[in-house]
């Protein structure tokens, strides 16, 4: 029998629409993995066994729930399109911010206009969230 190595699955997520509704339930592991699964069915939507190439530290969903910010030991964040429907097609990566140091954690401003990045050195750069959303 074949083994398989275990991944150590972190920081679940719930992606919201703008009534409080649950659409996506998202996990990331240890070696950089993140999942996407239905909120309603339970089945896996996406995984991305190389979101990061290092741990994935943090991650956080915009208000609206269409966003999806990771923050990895890859000294990357990078920011997901979870879609309207909260990834019912598929979640797309459409911007990577490097940073100088590990990403620690990450966060929208309430009004999703700003980005916050923790590093491991203390760094707080805040990005403007001009994002050009894909059309589904």
């Amino acid at each position: 029998m074949a083994s398989r190595a275990k991944r150590h699955v972190e920081l679940p997520r719930l992606a919201r629409d703008g009534s409080g509704i649950a659409l996506a339930a998202i996990a990331a592991s240890s070696t950089g993995q993140l999942v996407v699964a239905d909120a309603r069915t339970g089945s896996t939507v996406q995984r991305n066994d190389r979101a990061h190439s290092g741990k994935v530290n943090g991650m956080a969903v915009s208000p609206d729930g269409k966003l999806l910010v990771t923050a990895g030991a890859d000294k990357c964040s990078k920011v997901w399109f979870l879609g309207d429907e909260g990834a019912q097609g598929q979640c797309s990566l459409i911007a990577t911010l490097k940073v100088a140091d590990e990403a620690a954690a990450a966060a929208f401003s309430p009004d999703q206009l700003l980005l916050a990045v923790a590093c491991a050195d203390g760094i707080v750069p805040v990005s403007y969230t001009h994002l050009t959303l894909p059309t589904i």
